[in-house]
């Protein structure tokens, strides 16, 4: 059902999502990388371009980008101003956020087009962030995004 790790790639010419509002999110967003050392550097990339895949997580990442260092973390949180599950889970909530304004999909379809592999997580993630529920965020005209 869900991509194996492995199935994650590197290769951004590839990128496909469940809603064009995504694809833009993605375009908008991309993080200059240009000042990073090679391994944050790629890592970052790694990250960003499998951003919606359910399969992407801090081990995985690590993995497929043959890292191996364990103060990847907090190089990484020197570099980007946040954690790698941080710096994830910001971006796929800015992205659902998003949708929750701009579209009439399920909370459900929503959890699942940025990467979530079950609903539970996306509703604890999403409280996190934002205070409240994704439906109270929908359905509020005072509730804002909040910038990543």
């Amino acid at each position: 059902m869900w991509p194996h790790p492995d199935a994650l790639t590197s290769d951004l010419s590839k990128k496909t999502f469940e809603h064009p509002l995504l694809e833009q999110y993605w375009e908008e967003e991309k993080p200059d990388l240009s000042t990073l050392s090679r391994e944050i550097r790629e890592l970052a990339t790694f990250i960003f371009g499998n951003l919606f895949e359910p399969g992407l997580n801090v081990k995985t990442a690590r993995r497929r980008c043959r890292i191996r260092d364990n103060n990847i973390s907090s190089r990484f949180r020197r570099a980007m101003g946040k954690g790698i599950k941080e710096y994830i889970d910001d971006h796929r909530m800015a992205a659902a956020a998003i949708l929750l304004r701009r579209t009439e999909l399920s909370i459900f379809d929503i959890a699942m087009s940025v990467g979530f592999h079950h609903v539970e997580t996306f509703y604890q993630v999403f409280r996190r962030r934002y205070g409240c529920t994704p439906g109270r965020f929908r359905s509020s005209p005072v509730l804002e995004e909040v910038p990543s």
